[in-house]
Order: structure tokens, then sequence, then C-alpha cells
């Protein structure tokens, strides 16, 4: 029977394994589509100074720190 249980932990293992990668891949989505969006507005509008690109980064690892804390919260 110790079979099934060192199948079930290294299942739980895998389990949190994968729900932390997506998490970080997720993360990285949301800070490279924010910076990649204010990259192409400022391509768009010829500014000298990237402000966009700038304000998108800032604002994509503020998003990604939002979802990361309201994934890993404590379940009631």
């Amino acid at each position: 029977m110790s079979s099934k249980n060192d199948l079930r932990k290294a299942r739980k293992g895998y389990e949190s394994y994968l729900k932390y990668m997506g998490l970080g891949f997720t993360m990285l989505g949301i800070v490279l589509a924010l910076t990649f969006g204010g990259w192409w507005l400022d391509k768009q509008l010829h500014w000298a100074f990237p402000v966009f690109t700038l304000t998108g980064s800032l604002l994509g690892i503020a998003g990604a720190l939002v979802y990361l804390f309201q994934e890993t919260k404590p379940q009631r």
C-alpha cells in the first residue's frame, strides 16, 4: 500500500509545481502584454520619450503582483 501513498505524494507535488509554473507564466504574460502595448502606442505617436512603454511596464508589474496576491491568498 505504500506505493499508493507514494503516488499520491508525487501527484500532489506535481500539481503544486504546475500551479505555480502557470502562475509565473501568467504574470510574465501580463507584464509583456502591457509593455509591448505601451511600446506600440509610443511607436504610433512618434514621441521622443517612451512614456507609454514605461507606464505600461509599471502597470504590468503592479497588475502581475495583484494577480499573484489574489491567487495565493489563503483559502477560507
